[in-house]
């Protein structure tokens, strides 16, 4: 199981820990929604672009390794090929900020917090997808759990 854990209370950044050892560090930029990733030795990017229609990309250097699209503004649902397979990354419940990933209709895993204060986010996703892949999918989880937090503190 992998594990995105904040490496401080107040931090922007993230290890990642699968099955205890730690695979890679997330280096999130503090104005944009952006990060460089150390996976095992190279250097990925996550990038998130779009306000309604959001777009998440994974770079390899220059080259796009994936691209994770909301279809609508008015659904939470995300969207992404890989391998010519497709994956739908949705909310498990509405107001939830934990996240269920289904390739072709059936849920293969899900992404949540482990803890009220989202220090940590519990990736559970088959390892058929590759490490990199994982960990993107749940820097957009934590993301969308920052999204979610700050609806509920500025409604109150």
């Amino acid at each position: 199981m992998l594990e995105l854990i904040r490496k401080s209370s107040f931090s922007n950044d993230f290890i990642a820990k699968e099955n205890g050892v730690l695979v890679a560090e997330l280096d999130r930029a503090t104005w944009s929604q952006t990060a460089k990733v150390e996976i095992q030795g190279k250097t990925y990017g996550f990038e998130k672009t779009g306000v309604l229609h959001n777009v998440y990309k994974l770079l390899d250097g220059d080259n796009e390794v994936v691209e994770v699209e909301q279809p609508s503004a008015w659904q939470s649902k995300l969207v992404f090929h890989l391998n010519q397979k497709e994956y739908v990354l949705d909310t498990k419940n509405w107001f939830s900020s934990a996240l269920k990933i289904e390739q072709d209709g059936d849920v293969i895993g899900d992404i949540h917090s482990a803890g009220m204060l989202g220090n940590t986010i519990v990736v559970d996703l088959p390892d058929t997808l590759p490490l990199p892949v994982r960990i993107f999918v749940g820097w957009i989880a934590v993301l969308r759990i920052e999204e979610t937090t700050a609806v509920i503190v500025a409604a109150t």
